[in-house]
């Protein structure tokens, strides 16, 4: 066991941004000795990804236009968790608008911070029983959909074909979990 830590007090925090999907402040806490330290925190809203798995071992994944790349993401589907509403249902509904597939099942792989730092839950699913039907893309969405196996899907991502970390989580949990079932069948 470790030291505790000395106690601490916060003598300033000031909100930097407050936005729909971050707010971002800066508390700074002063230690026993006086000193001060400043620390970023930030939250966000939850946020669902899911893995539409088809039967051949393809799943389906989006290009998206993303303003911070100003290129094309590949990632899985997903999106924020509206208020009032619980990840797995999110899950569903970002499915349904951003690939337009629906599941029969949905199956919970991972729950877990973005960071320390910026604490946005991420609650990642895994789709199957998929059939297809109509998106329904935000005003400012630009997304395309295609299939990939699986095992490709994470082998190129692990090389840096995925730059979005939460959908390579995803993935991986998928991967495991599918090599779990092969082993227990």
């Amino acid at each position: 066991m470790g030291a505790r830590p000395a106690k601490r007090r916060t003598v300033r925090r000031e909100v930097v941004l407050d936005h729909r999907y971050l707010k971002v402040a800066l508390a700074t806490e002063r230690d026993a000795a006086g000193h001060e330290h400043t620390y970023i925190h930030g939250t966000g809203p939850h946020i669902a990804f899911v893995v539409p798995l088809w039967p051949d071992g393809t799943v389906t994944l989006n290009r998206q236009r993303r303003y911070g790349l100003r290129a094309a993401s590949i990632e899985t589907p997903g999106g924020h968790v509206d208020e009032g509403e619980t990840p797995i249902a999110a899950a569903k509904r970002e499915l349904r608008e951003e690939t337009g597939l629906r599941a029969r099942r949905i199956t919970p792989l991972f729950s877990c911070l973005s960071s320390i730092k910026i604490q946005q839950p991420l609650h990642a699913f895994l789709a199957e029983g998929l059939t297809e039907g109509r998106t329904s893309l935000d005003d400012d969405e630009e997304i395309t959909t295609f299939r990939v196996p699986l095992d490709e899907a994470v082998r190129r991502g692990l090389a840096g074909w995925i730059q979005h970390a939460p959908s390579l989580l995803a993935l991986l949990a998928a991967k495991d979990l599918v090599a779990a079932r092969r082993v227990s069948s």
